[in-house]
């Protein structure tokens, strides 16, 4: 078992820093929200080469304010998805996808429209799909770590049970600064031990230093990513996703 730790100043400091960063968040999320319809759909895009004749791929993404985007980067075609999305177009794969985001909310936390990542899911998925992504994780930082542990649970069994063929990929939190207080990885354990227990596959932000020495890729409140930002996290995603949708026994 690991050992509680004391924080240090700094480290409290930190922790109230994201903290505070996250409580605005919740503001600026419900204004920005309010022109924002529920049922957050892809953007349409033109794709540059023929679609391959194949059933379409259906696609469901549930997330917090890093995929809904925010003042700060990301918003309708420029968000990671629909880069994410565009792409796989551009290169041939047809897919039907569908977006459940909202700020300030994570498995346990709820957004500024009310509703966590478990009850997302059981107003998106459907038996048909065939990828469920689950980005985010940071809104619980700050929650009781039982809460947390049965809302992931819940999550992730319900994708489980609902869209039993559907590849799961889990993208635990980012963290908005290179040493993330023990909190925020406390939660990133916990979602990715049980991301591995029920075969998911786990892309872990803050172990691959997602956002360390590149400012430009953070907006001026410190927390959430630019254009340039959501960019960067559709490149790091798209090979993930690509192979996920791929079949079995594809070179990947």
């Amino acid at each position: 078992m690991a050992k509680t730790r004391r924080l240090s100043s700094d480290r409290r400091w930190q922790l109230a820093g994201i903290g505070a960063l996250i409580l605005v968040t919740v503001i600026v999320a419900a204004a920005f929200g309010v022109a924002r319809t529920r049922h957050q759909q892809d953007v349409p895009v033109l794709s540059s080469a023929p679609l391959a004749n194949q059933k379409p791929k259906k696609i469901v993404v549930i997330g917090d304010s890093f995929t809904e985007g925010t003042p700060q980067g990301g918003v309708g075609a420029n968000g990671w998805q629909q880069l994410a999305f565009r792409q796989l177009r551009t290169d041939g794969i047809d897919i039907t996808p569908s977006v459940a985001a909202e700020g300030s909310a994570g498995y346990a936390a709820r957004g500024y429209r009310g509703t966590n990542f478990v009850e997302e899911a059981h107003r998106v998925l459907a038996p048909d799909d065939n990828l469920v992504i689950i980005f985010g994780g940071m809104n619980d930082a700050t929650m009781d770590p039982k809460s947390e542990a049965s809302a992931v649970s819940d999550t992730f069994g319900f994708v489980r049970t609902t869209a039993p063929q559907a590849q799961l990929i889990v993208v635990g939190p980012v963290s908005p600064v290179a040493d993330p207080p023990p909190e925020l990885t406390r939660v990133r354990d916990l979602i990715r031990d049980q991301a591995n227990q029920v075969g998911a596959i786990f892309v872990d932000p803050i172990a691959d230093r997602w956002f360390d020495n590149l400012p430009s890729s953070i907006g001026p409140d410190g927390l959430h990513p630019t254009d340039e930002g959501h960019a960067y996290m559709s490149e790091k995603l798209l090979p993930v996703i690509r192979d996920a949708l791929a079949p079995p026994g594809a070179p990947r």
